[in-house]
């Protein structure tokens, strides 16, 4: 009999300012991940739609509001970092409000941040992102330093 792997799934919501800027939150006190910057993200709750999920997200963590209609799917994933995962990263075409952090139980820090350009993977990183594997993306989380 084959046997099915049960995914958790889970959003990402890329929030940008008009100076291009990257809506990123530290983690903190989740015990996963602590310290690293991420993008307002969450989980997708039972009966919940990958676009109802990142609008309950960003909402929940940031104060900011998107329209459905203004997601769009920007990277779709699975990793297996700690439990296998499907990650959808949604772009916010356009947003309202003043993001602010509204978990401080899991996030300490909020920032805009530059994008970064001209990022070179080393070639191991490369062949895994050209389409063969994607899960050992999630294990080079970027982090900044505090200061």
């Amino acid at each position: 009999m084959i046997q099915r792997t049960d995914f958790r799934l889970a959003v990402f919501v890329v929030i940008r300012d008009d100076a291009g800027r990257v809506l990123l939150q530290r983690r903190a006190g989740t015990e996963f991940m602590n310290g690293y910057y991420d993008f307002p993200s969450g989980h997708v709750d039972t009966g919940e739609s990958f676009t109802e999920a990142a609008i309950r997200e960003l909402a929940e963590e940031t104060g900011l509001i998107v329209d459905e209609s203004d997601l769009e799917v920007l990277h779709l994933n699975q990793n297996y970092l700690d439990l296998p995962y499907i990650n959808v990263v949604f772009n916010a075409k356009k947003w309202s409000g003043t993001p602010q952090i509204l978990e401080s139980d899991k996030c300490d820090d909020q920032r805009l941040m530059p994008c970064l350009k001209n990022v070179h993977l080393p070639s191991a990183m490369s062949n895994k992102l050209a389409g063969r594997e994607v899960r050992t993306l999630a294990k080079l989380p970027l982090k900044i330093s505090k200061s």
